[in-house]
């Protein structure tokens, strides 16, 4: 239910990497010579300079270095609502006020709209992209017009691509151009790696580097950047992944509307589904019955709801190769027949 990867590594794969683990990554601190191999690597990686690489304990961690940097008590970030819920906890926590856009009913959120809400005190602009929860997608041309006029107002644009593998794209081409565009990468979700706690930003060297200025002493773990470094080096593999996950979402998507389910298609690994006839009860049922944790309503922590949809017993689900053909999705495409 935390878009994680849903099925393990072959064993193999995960065999070899565990050849590359001794004492040392446990009875020392973490080497910075490590640390700049996989900072190197990314950069490669993401066609950059590894001066425009700032690595860190998951992306919130660097996006929460990012608040710590640029906002003050009295200043405010801009970000759109429903999302990522710690972009608005951090920034209060260094003294910051978090407006949040509201989508539109049809579920767009144009970019004229989260300028309007722009202003002196504005240090920050944060648009996931693809965002969580609805996967929803801005295109490159979108993200020229929030960026060119952010730049003329001096507000820098942090857009979070948590998501992207599963989208038609990154923006990471627009960096060079725009210096107030930074960019959060993750490899919690497609790179299947969300308890080793690796993300870093990309963006302008002079910002990167007061961003290192401020950071924690040793803030990953030697087995994180190993793995982090394996997975990189195995890159083919993991976008082998990624497509396999992409595809299959969108054959999920495919059996549930064609069985009597409304869906949320998203440029993420998790979907919205609800039944056209009944208040999903059955589904959750079947969900429960099988021990798959998935997200429900206004079910503790992040609630689920659709905007523009008055039903607020939508079923948010992560997804994964062969989703469609799991035992609890037959049952649920069978169940609502009965209806």
């Amino acid at each position: 239910d935390m878009a994680e990867r849903l099925n393990n590594f072959p064993k193999i794969f995960f065999k070899n990497f565990l050849k590359k683990i001794n004492q040392e990554d446990f009875i020392t601190y973490p080497s910075y010579s490590e640390y700049n191999k996989l900072i190197d690597a990314l950069a490669k990686y993401n066609k950059c300079k590894s001066s425009n690489i700032y690595l860190d304990t998951g992306s919130d961690a660097c996006i929460r270095t990012l608040l710590q940097l640029t906002c003050e008590r009295g200043s405010n970030i801009v970000g759109s609502t429903p999302s990522f819920p710690m972009y608005s906890v951090y920034a209060q926590g260094f003294g910051a006020n978090s407006i949040k856009v509201k989508y539109d009913l049809d579920r767009s959120l144009p970019i004229s709209k989260i300028l309007k809400y722009t202003n002196k005190k504005t240090r920050l602009v944060i648009l996931a992209n693809p965002n969580s929860p609805y996967g929803d997608y801005k295109n490159k041309n979108e993200i020229i017009e929030l960026a060119s006029a952010l730049k003329k107002k001096k507000i820098l644009l942090l857009i979070d691509e948590a998501y992207v593998e599963f989208s038609p794209g990154s923006i990471l081409k627009l960096i060079p151009t725009y210096k107030n565009l930074l960019i959060s990468r993750t490899f919690s979700k497609a790179w299947g790696a969300a308890g080793c706690r690796v993300g870093y930003i990309i963006g302008d060297k002079e910002i990167i580097h007061s961003l290192q200025n401020i950071q924690l002493t040793f803030p990953l773990t030697c087995v994180s950047v190993k793995f982090a470094m394996y997975l990189i080096n195995n890159k083919n593999f993991i976008k082998s992944h990624i497509n396999k996950v992409k595809k299959d979402r969108d054959k999920l998507c495919n059996l549930l509307e064609k069985n009597g389910f409304d869906v949320l298609r998203s440029h993420t690994n998790s979907i919205h589904f609800h039944q056209k006839k009944g208040n999903n009860s059955i589904p959750h049922k079947i969900l429960n019955k099988y021990g798959v944790a998935f997200k429900k309503g206004a079910n503790i922590g992040t609630p689920i709801k659709v905007v523009g949809d008055n039903r607020n017993t939508w079923i948010r689900i992560s997804v994964g190769p062969n989703i469609h053909n799991l035992p609890y999705i037959k049952e649920i495409i069978k169940s609502d027949k009965k209806i």
